[in-house]
């Protein structure tokens, strides 16, 4: 299977969306990959729609559709659909059935990680909302391919999870040596791949395109719903703060954990990070909690 892509599609009660996005993969100029849809149990009509798709599908590309049986969390689908359908391939991509993307995506991306030998490719993207309302996101090249790998880690740490899992191609044998720290590691189910991407940027050389070929769904699901109580507000703003100094705390654990597991970086540099972690919990958490304080003066009657 060295000669395909692996592409494994995650989709639950995706109804209103997966068409754009099937659409946009069987539209792509590299069409030597295989579609593997992975349908977690869906209530509405999304897996009717795959399945119309397939049957029509005139292209180069392989649909394959499987229904889960067992209603799992995105975690535990990811790491499902890799282990038992994705490891065969030698680059694998794993997208949601909410985004979708540019014609020459696979193209470009795929030609920059065969040609330099990297074990991950990413790109730019453009964000859109729920009314469908196109926004450019600021793209940066975060993370360079000449860079060290200390060098790479240190970004991470002071930007935080600047390149999500959907937005590129990886080599799936590197993929999977970082799987196991795919996982959520606080309440809010959510920034899933942050100790997979830093365990991987540990580990591998990462390549960067400069062009939007990528358009990802903000889902808005991090809005605050307004209160006229005062009391209920307040407690909640209390309760989040609190939150917020766990959740820094945690992920500065964990991302110290990481570091000094690793042998790609030296002791020095080690420590370096360590101190780097420190600044940006301190940075981080007081930042985001006198944002909230300040929201609780500007509640209106």
């Amino acid at each position: 299977m060295a000669s395909r892509i692996g592409i494994g599609l995650l989709v639950w009660n995706g109804e209103k969306t997966i068409r754009t996005t099937i659409n946009s993969l069987l539209k792509q100029t590299l069409q030597t990959f295989d579609l593997i849809i992975f349908d977690n149990r869906s209530t509405d009509q999304t897996l009717k729609i795959a399945k119309e798709i397939k049957k029509i599908n005139k292209t180069k590309i392989k649909i394959k559709i499987i229904k889960d049986y067992k209603r799992r969390n995105l975690v535990n689908s990811q790491k499902f659909l890799i282990k038992n359908y994705l490891r065969k391939y030698k680059y694998i991509c794993v997208i949601s059935d909410d985004d979708f993307y540019h014609p020459k995506f696979l193209e470009t991306i795929h030609k920059k990680i065969t040609n330099d030998k990297l074990s991950m490719v990413y790109c730019g993207h453009n964000y859109f909302n729920s009314k469908n309302n196109f926004y450019k996101a600021k793209n940066y090249p975060i993370y360079d391919q000449s860079s060290s790998y200390f060098y790479n880690l240190s970004k991470f740490v002071l930007h935080r999870n600047m390149v999500p899992a959907f937005f590129g191609i990886f080599l799936s044998k590197e993929y999977i040596n970082s799987l196991k720290y795919f996982y959520y590691y606080d309440k809010t189910e959510s920034n899933y791949d942050t100790l997979f991407l830093a365990h991987f940027l540990l580990n591998n050389k990462v390549g960067y395109i400069k062009k939007n070929l990528f358009s990802y769904r903000d889902k808005d699901r991090y809005k605050i719903q307004k209160t006229r109580n005062h009391k209920v507000y307040l407690l909640a703003e209390l309760k989040t703060c609190l939150f917020i100094l766990f959740y820094q705390f945690n992920l500065s654990k964990y991302l110290t954990k990481i570091t000094f597991e690793n042998n790609n970086i030296n002791f020095f540099e080690k420590n370096k990070i360590l101190i780097l972690v420190v600044i940006t919990y301190f940075q981080k958490s007081f930042s985001f909690i006198l944002r909230r304080l300040y929201g609780l003066f500007k509640i209106s009657e």
